[in-house]
């Protein structure tokens, strides 16, 4: 027993230690939006969320077995050879809004167009991420209105050129990260989050009845954010389960439970009265050099615990840091930890 409580004791130490690091990293893409309060107002959410509608895919068709990289890098042709060599099959990238939409209602589609492009011709598939609400947005009515007819313009460009997954904003139950600022707390915004979802659906519905709808993923961050299962409860409670279709969690620090996250997942499902939903990891990774190859081989071990996994990242996010997450260094120089995860994924992809 004292042997257990001393090895939990580590675990947790080590998942603090992660959080605080990923949290101190320096995020150039955050700046502050001075959100008005969201609405919790349950009629106003369920008007929207009673109109989601599940993804006319069959479930069958649903992809398994999938290794990705998740990035938030510029793409490179260094980046594709890297990925396709690792084995990795799927690519996490950004369609970030407010880069596209510079001022108010015109976009530029320019970097957009070159990585789907280029992704295509790579044969890589992309779950790609609606990140970042625009900074000239300064109420949750604009912010509506702006998403609907964004969403309706991206799904009507890229559906022909093979883009059917969304993930709609990343970690919602965490301040920062691609959805809220670092100043505004997640708890009184998942009403708002609801309504993103379910316009988000509506619209990718409307050009592709088949198109698959990924709820950014949650994070296992319980430090600097909400509890997931908090979030998850509170949002489910809102009417969103049809409002996507897979259910994407950021499994840092679980290591060695993958599968009993898996099982509590569903679990917080079948309290909320709602049929389990497909799980993809997809962004899960170290910053830890020392600690790359256990999470590597953790993933690998349970990779049949979950349809996706994503590793964060395949490149350091900058050159001369040391709680790097890459698989290569930030000149693509690739580290022991690319081989053992290239040589694990053939191994599984062979099963």
């Amino acid at each position: 027993m004292k042997k257990y409580l001393i090895s939990f004791a580590v675990i947790l130490i080590i998942y603090f230690i992660l959080v605080i690091i990923r949290n101190k990293m320096e995020n150039t893409h955050d700046v502050d939006l001075n959100l008005p309060a969201g609405t919790s107002d349950a009629s106003l959410i369920s008007s929207y969320t009673n109109g989601c509608t599940e993804t006319a895919l069959s479930k069958n068709k649903f992809p398994r077995n999938i290794i990705g990289v998740s990035t938030v890098h510029p793409y490179s042709e260094t980046y594709y050879s890297l990925t396709k060599e690792l084995g990795a099959t799927w690519m996490r990238v950004e369609f970030d809004w407010r880069a596209i939409e510079k001022s108010d209602g015109t976009y530029d589609w320019a970097a957009a167009d070159t990585m789907v492009s280029e992704m295509n011709k790579n044969g890589l598939h992309v779950l790609g991420t609606i990140s970042y609400i625009p900074t000239n947005l300064h109420t949750w009515e604009e912010i509506r209105n702006h998403f609907q007819k964004f969403m309706r313009a991206l799904t009507e460009r890229y559906d022909s050129q093979g883009i059917t997954y969304y993930e709609i904003f990343n970690e919602p139950n965490l301040p920062g990260w691609a959805w809220l600022d670092k100043k505004t707390k997640p708890e009184g915004y998942i009403g708002e989050y609801a309504i993103l979802l379910a316009i988000a659906n509506k619209e990718i519905r409307a050009v592709n009845p088949s198109a698959v709808v990924v709820i950014g993923g949650v994070s296992s961050d319980t430090i600097t954010g909400m509890p997931y299962p908090d979030f998850t409860k509170k949002l489910l409670s809102y009417g969103s389960s049809k409002c996507f279709d897979i259910f994407a969690f950021h499994p840092y620090g679980h290591e060695g439970k993958f599968a009993q996250t898996v099982m509590e997942l569903n679990s917080l499902f079948a309290q909320s009265g709602v049929a389990p939903k497909p799980i993809w990891f997809n962004e899960y990774g170290t910053p830890e050099n020392k600690r790359l190859q256990y999470s590597a081989d953790s993933m690998l071990k349970e990779r049949g615990v979950v349809d996706a996994w994503f590793w964060f990242t395949l490149r350091d996010l900058r050159p001369n840091n040391r709680w790097n997450y890459g698989l290569t260094d930030y000149n693509f120089s690739k580290k022991p930890i690319y081989e053992i995860l290239k040589e694990g994924i053939q191994k599984g992809s062979a099963q």
